[in-house]
């Protein structure tokens, strides 16, 4: 079965939608790269897609912020901030080690950045980013709203193969992502240094 499939069985319509149609941090100085540092000066927003966790791990939330897809119209509302929470969701719960029991909820007040001040605990942020030439999702991973914080960082080539499944296009992103949080559960380490 792939994703499109899985995506579909479990009630997304995300993936079918598309095909038809964090915390208050400062700004992060983790890549020289001026494509991404370009891309950190368009607007940044929350999104109001999430992934609720149950169970016995470290966290209960997973929440998006976009600091730099390079959208055409960039937006909270934009749909692929909910293809890539519900990927996630899928990734983290089908991964053989994590295992997590969980579910894409919305709500319309994760888009207030001061909806994120207060860093809450068992919450892991996630911010995202589109790189270009090459291709490439990045992402960074915090435990809180500290710079010391920031548990992962990195960037993941754009499946060019993808030929516009947005679904497939966010698989390698969502997959590196579940990768970092496993390490970081393994190590029992969610800041910078341990």
């Amino acid at each position: 079965m792939n994703r499109l499939q899985m995506l579909r069985r479990t009630g997304l319509l995300v993936a079918a939608l598309l095909m038809a149609g964090g915390c208050q941090r400062a700004a992060v100085e983790h890549d020289p790269d001026p494509q991404v540092a370009e891309a950190e000066v368009h607007p940044q927003h929350h999104s109001p897609w999430y992934v609720s966790v149950d169970g016995d791990g470290p966290f209960r939330m997973v929440t998006f912020k976009d600091v730099g897809m390079n959208r055409a119209i960039p937006s909270p509302d934009d749909p692929m901030l909910e293809v890539i929470a519900a990927s996630l969701a899928m990734t983290l719960a089908t991964d053989e080690v994590l295992g997590m029991t969980t579910g894409v909820d919305y709500d319309a007040a994760l888009v207030d950045p001061d909806e994120h001040t207060f860093c809450a605990r068992s919450h892991l942020y996630v911010d995202l980013w589109r790189g270009e030439a090459p291709a490439r999702w990045g992402y960074s991973l915090w435990s809180g709203c500290n710079e010391h914080d920031q548990f992962a960082w990195h960037e993941v080539p754009v499946d060019e193969t993808a030929g516009g499944d947005v679904v497939d296009e966010v698989t390698p992103l969502t997959e590196s992502i579940a990768g970092s949080l496993r390490s970081a559960i393994e190590r029992d380490c969610y800041q910078r240094h341990c």
